[in-house]
């Protein structure tokens, strides 16, 4: 496992549907090693909060397997590290392989997993792709967020250790099954709801669910 980028922006004013909206959603790779706070990268910076930013969602990583994909599916060869507004574009790490709680080494940082990263209208509108926030939701490549154990600095070409995973793991993409896509899968809500690093947000989220359909656990 590898950070193969580490990309940063500020909010910034775009128009977008006629509107003014401002996002942080641009965000460029950077060179040389960047110091990792424990609410941000420096250099970058979180709009529309609390629904962006804070400890559990300093950070945000997508996989290079996405980049891929994505490109082959819309014919696409301009698609640069970051441009899906990631912070941290990785080597593998998709969210079939990465758990909920996962303690990551990249650096001179410790990071952790904390749940999936929701699509926005904005990367649409970056990606001059109508709907593709949709889209992606539905695919489930849409990334996960992370929160700083350890504050550092990280570099481009950082290798990625894992340092500790939960004795009875739940994949992200179990996650983004269980919630954001409301497949029927009691077993995997439940053992979320017992999971003691499910960020607060995504705890409200698998309560959420759980009161629509009660499960006995």
């Amino acid at each position: 496992m590898r950070l193969l980028s580490v990309n940063v922006g500020m909010p910034a004013k775009h128009v977008i549907d006629g509107k003014v909206v401002t996002t942080g959603i641009v965000k460029r790779p950077v060179p040389g090693r960047s110091r990792v706070g424990r609410l941000a990268i420096a250099g970058d910076g979180h709009a529309n909060q609390p629904n962006h930013g804070g400890p559990d969602q300093a950070l945000s990583a997508y996989s290079i397997d996405h980049y891929r994909f994505w490109a082959a599916r819309f014919d696409r060869d301009d698609f640069s590290h970051g441009v899906f507004g990631e912070n941290l574009t990785v080597d593998g790490m998709n969210e079939t392989e990465m758990c909920i709680g996962d303690v990551l080494e990249i650096g001179s940082t410790v990071l952790q997993v904390t749940h999936p990263r929701i699509p926005c209208f904005r990367l649409s509108y970056r990606l001059a792709i109508p709907k593709f926030h949709q889209e992606q939701l539905e695919s489930g490549r849409i990334g996960y967020l992370l929160r700083v154990l350890q504050e550092g600095e990280i570099a481009a070409g950082d290798a990625v250790r894992l340092v500790a995973r939960e004795p009875k793991p739940i994949t992200v993409a179990q996650c983004i099954a269980a919630t954001l896509l409301d497949q029927p899968l009691p077993e995997v809500l439940i053992a979320l709801d017992r999971l003691p690093h499910l960020s607060e947000r995504w705890r409200a989220q698998v309560a959420a669910r759980l009161a629509r359909a009660p499960i006995e656990a």
